[in-house]
């Protein structure tokens, strides 16, 4: 029964380049990325999945309720969801994956989730670079990354192209600085 607005933050692909620390991430790491449509069969489904994420979201977020009967449901029932991103090395399944929303214009980057012993790799950035790569090679304008309301959220402003949806003015702006002490 309630309604909360938040500061949802996109990357304007039109942008958007890669910074060196952007580019330093992806150094780090050497991972195929599949998209798959959604729903996904039952013949491809796999626990492990819903394990991954369950795992991840229960460690990374206790606050948050994400069931693993949650995520098969999202992957495997019609929802508004489309897309899952499943990041693979040398064909060694469930190392990552995201949930996401696709259309004609945007990404929507969503409900990530990776194996725990490698967030110290910057496994998580990592995999939002390639999605953004992936947006932009596939023509895409906007990507939306979620909301900025935590300073925890500090790690998604280093991308050129961000706009942020300012609650108070009821438009899109790139003020990042103002962002930042908001933040705080």
């Amino acid at each position: 029964g309630y309604i909360y607005t938040t500061r949802s933050l996109r990357l304007d692909l039109a942008e958007f380049t890669l910074t060196s620390e952007n580019r330093r991430i992806l150094k780090k790491h050497n991972l195929d990325l599949v998209a798959q449509s959604l729903p996904l069969a039952s013949v491809i489904y796999r626990w492990q999945i819903h394990a991954l994420g369950k795992e991840f979201y229960s460690q990374k977020f206790p606050e948050t309720k994400f069931s693993a009967a949650k995520i098969r449901e999202l992957l495997t029932v019609n929802h508004n969801f489309n897309l899952l991103f499943n990041f693979t090395f040398n064909s060694q399944p469930d190392l990552g994956y995201a949930i996401s929303y696709q259309n004609e214009e945007i990404l929507h980057y969503s409900y990530p989730f990776y194996k725990l012993e490698l967030s110290n790799s910057n496994l998580g950035m990592y995999m939002m670079l390639q999605a953004i790569l992936w947006a932009q090679m596939h023509g895409k304008r906007f990507v939306y990354l979620g909301g900025v309301t935590r300073p925890t959220d500090k790690y998604k402003l280093q991308f050129n192209g961000l706009e942020w949806w300012d609650i108070d003015s009821g438009s899109w702006t790139t003020d990042l600085d103002l962002l930042k002490t908001l933040l705080l």
